[in-house]
Order: C-alpha cells, then sequence, then structure tokens
C-alpha cells in the first residue's frame, strides 16, 4: 500500500482550508462531502455542476446524496475506487480519515499548477445560489397551482332566488287562540333569574428565567479535556501508522519471499517499526 495512508489528520484539514479557504476543524465534518466535490472542480474545470451539491447538508440522508454525485464523477473520470458511502456518511471518524488519505493522495498525484483565476469563495457561494433556487423552484409552482384552485372554490355561489308567498289570509279577532297561562309564568321566570356568571380566566405566571454563569473552572476542566481527546487522536494515528507498516511489510514478504533475506531480517524489521519513536518517524519524513 502506498504512502497515502500515512497521512496525519491535521495535515489534511490544513490542506483542505488552504486549498478552498474554508474552516473544516474536524475530519468528521468531510463526511457530506462537500470538500471533495469542489476539489474535483479544481481538478476538472466544467465537469462538476457545483448546483447540485448541497452545501447544507447536515443529515445523513444530504450526505448520502452529495456522495452519490462524487461516485458518478468518479466513474466519469475513471476513478477506480468504490465510495463506501453509507459509512462515510454516518460520519465515523476513522472511515472518513482513510477515504480523506486516499482523495488527498490522489488530487496531488493528478494536479500540480492552481489555477490562479479559481476563486474557491466566489465559486461555492454562486454555487449555494444556484442550489437554492433548485431545490425550491418546484415547491413554489406547486404553491401557486395549490392557492389558485383554493381562490376558486372558495368563490361563493350564486344564492337562489326566493319564490314570494302569497300573503296570509288575517286571522279574525274572535278566532285568535287565547294566550296559556302557563307560557306567560315560564317567561316570567326566565326574566326573574340571574344571568349566567362567566368564569374568571386566571393568567399563568411564567416560569423564572434561569441565568447562566460562566464557571472558570468547568472551562478550564473542558479546555484540557480537548487538549487531551487531541493527543489521544494523535497516538491513536501514529500505533495505527505502525500497523500499517507491519502489515505493508507481511505482504511484501509473501509476496516477493526474498525481500528481506530470512525469517530473522523480517522479525528485526518488524522490531525496529514497533520501538520506532515519533521523532525517528519525522526524521524519515524530512
Amino acid at each position: 500500500m502506498s504512502g497515502a495512508y500515512f497521512i496525519g489528520k491535521r495535515e489534511i484539514l490544513d490542506w483542505a482550508n488552504s486549498l478552498l479557504q474554508t474552516d473544516v476543524r474536524r475530519i468528521e465534518e468531510l463526511a457530506n462531502g462537500c470538500v471533495y466535490l469542489q476539489c474535483m472542480d479544481v481538478l476538472h474545470p466544467g465537469l462538476v455542476n457545483l448546483a447540485r451539491v448541497n452545501w447544507d447538508a447536515k443529515t445523513e440522508y444530504d450526505r448520502i446524496q452529495n456522495l452519490k454525485f462524487l461516485q458518478s464523477l468518479f466513474k466519469q473520470v475513471g476513478i477506480d475506487r468504490a465510495i463506501e458511502i453509507n459509512k462515510l456518511a454516518r460520519g465515523k471518524y476513522q472511515d472518513n480519515l482513510e477515504f480523506a488519505q486516499f482523495f488527498k493522495f490522489h488530487f496531488e498525484t493528478n494536479y500540480h499548477t492552481i489555477d490562479p483565476e479559481y476563486d474557491p469563495v466566489a465559486r461555492r457561494e454562486h454555487a449555494k445560489q444556484g442550489s437554492r433556487k433548485r431545490r425550491h423552484g418546484a415547491g413554489k409552482a406547486g404553491t401557486i397551482t395549490r392557492k389558485a384552485s383554493t381562490t376558486r372554490a372558495a368563490q361563493p355561489r350564486p344564492a337562489p332566488e326566493k319564490k314570494e308567498r302569497p300573503a296570509a289570509k288575517p286571522v279574525r279577532e274572535r278566532e285568535r287562540p287565547a294566550p296559556r297561562r302557563g307560557s306567560v309564568d315560564s317567561r316570567a321566570e326566565r326574566e326573574r333569574a340571574p344571568a349566567p356568571v362567566k368564569p374568571q380566566v386566571v393568567a399563568t405566571p411564567a416560569p423564572p428565567r434561569v441565568i447562566y454563569k460562566e464557571d472558570p473552572e468547568t472551562t478550564a476542566r473542558l479546555e484540557d479535556l480537548e487538549q487531551t481527546c487531541e493527543s489521544l487522536e494523535i497516538e491513536r494515528d501514529w500505533y495505527f501508522s505502525k500497523l500499517r507498516e507491519i502489515e505493508i511489510a507481511l505482504e511484501k514478504a509473501e509476496s516477493t519471499p526474498d525481500q528481506y533475506g530470512g525469517v530473522s531480517d523480517l522479525r528485526e524489521h518488524i522490531q525496529a517499526i514497533l520501538f520506532a519513536s515519533a521523532e525517528d518517524g519525522q526524521e524519515e519524513a524530512e
């Protein structure tokens, strides 16, 4: 395996931020695929329709759509690499680190001169406007249609014409029935009855506001924890690189038995990898 898999996390983040003028701080943020898609735009001008990119991809579904677009671009330019879309979209550190190492190695292998006319920020902002129009255009058209149909449905129907009835004949005075006594009494009772009392609405007091005060001791502890996590990540990457070196040595010994001369030479080579310090790795890199 090539040296692409020994590229550190910090080197990858610095490279992406310097090339595209972004502010990516964690490897997991690359899971949305936006950095890779704009790097493909740098590598292959005119090929990538950046308006298709969901620059605000926060859900796993949105990240999957961006990564599927990236996979289609790989096929167009002939990159023989199957992207593990579901793994990357979950935002796991190790999966995204390995893919970022591969992509940076591929980019630097195939791209040597930076186009001075390429403005990553302006290109990104222009593409974001097109992406918003693309996502919201269909919704606006549907709203207009629904509004028009609602307006038609809301128009009142013409009231049917009323037919005039013939006037009733006046009733003779002697034919009118005498008023009932019970109905007069019930009407008087209703007039004497007190009016119903409306229930009073009692306003519920608003909950008290909670004021948070910054605690210097807690802030210091959080900073210590962040530094500890960062150092543990560096140590993890360092041990992972040792395991990869041992794996490469074993693959070479299996494919070419004369690579190390014998079992003793292979054992010495593995011991040298295991007991090498971080300073030795830096000297070899220089």
